[in-house]
């Protein structure tokens, strides 16, 4: 080095922010929080759960559960050594909690996994409350149909997060992710809204602040959701498995 040459410190951040940067596929954490649709569900959430990747071994991405301490106040997760950059599905089950699935989230570090949490029979109300059984909600959505939660999926999902009433798309539709054709055919359901009762109306658009939806009877495959408001449409991918409930959180 020559006499009074000085390397920058910003050169050396930049240096070591470049050399610490994870390449695609390498195993980084990410943290994350389990929210429910409604945000009264939140203290009757557990402080712990069993969180999978869908597809692959539990043990290769071990949770952990932490202290809350977030103003939301809901049941904070690390999930550990996931793949970098990688597309995944995330499932969410305990004793107390119904078992629930994501929509396909990116891997990123820098990022939040905002993971739905269902306590205990909060989904058989839905169906009870859409079908007519409960006798809650007039008029039923799906007065003279069942829902098949063995062969098909439930696809559901809240916009704004719960009790923000940011929202600001007006519908949504579901599509073939390949065709970009509307799924929807005889015995394909939705798409429903939630309305400030939290009961399903076929309004036809939004019914609540939080932009809740849902789709019954959807055949296992590959979709797009596609989100629309006063601009051009938004799609996020969904991934409808049999008998799973796929819950995109604050999407998009």
């Amino acid at each position: 080095m020559k006499p009074g040459f000085q390397i920058s410190p910003l050169f050396l951040l930049l240096l070591v922010t470049a050399c610490s940067s994870p390449e695609p596929g390498d195993p980084v954490a990410m943290q994350g929080f389990l929210l429910p649709a409604n945000p009264n569900d939140i203290p009757n959430l557990p402080d712990t759960a069993t969180i999978v990747v869908m597809g692959r071994t539990e043990s290769d991405f071990p949770s952990t559960f932490v202290p809350r301490t977030s103003s939301q106040n809901a049941p904070e997760f690390d999930v550990h050594n996931l793949p970098y950059q990688e597309t995944l599905v995330f499932q969410v089950s305990g004793a107390t909690l119904d078992v629930v699935a994501s929509f396909p989230l990116l891997v990123d570090p820098n990022s939040f996994l905002s993971l739905g949490a269902f306590p205990a029979g909060s989904i058989q109300v839905i169906v009870d409350d859409a079908t007519g059984v409960s006798g809650r909600c007039r008029p039923a959505v799906l007065a003279s149909q069942k829902v098949d939660l063995q062969n098909q999926s439930i696809v559901m999902g809240i916009v704004a997060p719960a009790g923000t009433g940011t929202c600001n798309i007006q519908s949504v539709e579901l599509v073939d992710r390949e065709t970009k054709q509307s799924v929807l055919s005889p015995g394909v359901n939705g798409p429903f809204y939630f309305d400030s009762n939290g009961c399903t109306v076929n309004s036809g658009r939004m019914a609540d602040t939080e932009c809740s939806y849902i789709f019954f009877n959807i055949p296992p495959g590959i979709y797009d959701v596609q989100y629309l408001g006063a601009g051009q449409p938004i799609e996020h991918e969904v991934v409808a498995i049999a008998g799973q409930v796929m819950f995109g959180y604050d999407i998009p």
